[in-house]
């Protein structure tokens, strides 16, 4: 969660600028480049993953870009019980989305957005 806060995941614009790789294009949808604000805020995929389990947990919707779901998630959260709650849930969407695509690379096959939303409910329920 603190490399993707920061913006230092090894994406694929990231590996492309070290000349590690040749291609940037994100694994998933195909039509942007891979960063890390579009996994998470901007893929298709990952925005429905978010979106399902934020739904899950109470909230209406999941906010498009890391400061802006963390500012939100300061106004919408107040109580310390709530942010106890919310912080973890957004934590393990941004690893289980991560690793449905690291999956999807290695087996060629991305996990549907229903097996990646049950994975993350099933880590969260308590």
């Amino acid at each position: 969660m603190w490399l993707a806060t920061l913006d230092k995941l090894k994406t694929r614009t990231r590996l492309h600028r070290l000349e590690i790789t040749i291609d940037c294009v994100c694994p998933i949808c195909g039509a942007h480049p891979e960063t890390g604000d579009h996994l998470y805020f901007g893929c298709k995929y990952s925005v429905d993953c978010g979106t399902a389990v934020m739904k899950w947990i109470g909230f209406s919707h999941c906010k498009t870009g890391s400061n802006a779901l963390f500012r939100w998630l300061q106004r919408t959260a107040p109580s310390a019980f709530r942010r106890g709650v919310t912080y973890p849930s957004v934590a393990t969407i941004v690893y289980h989305v991560w690793k449905s695509i690291n999956y999807g690379i290695r087996q060629m096959q991305v996990p549907t957005i229903q097996k990646t939303v049950k994975d993350i409910q099933g880590v969260l329920d308590i």
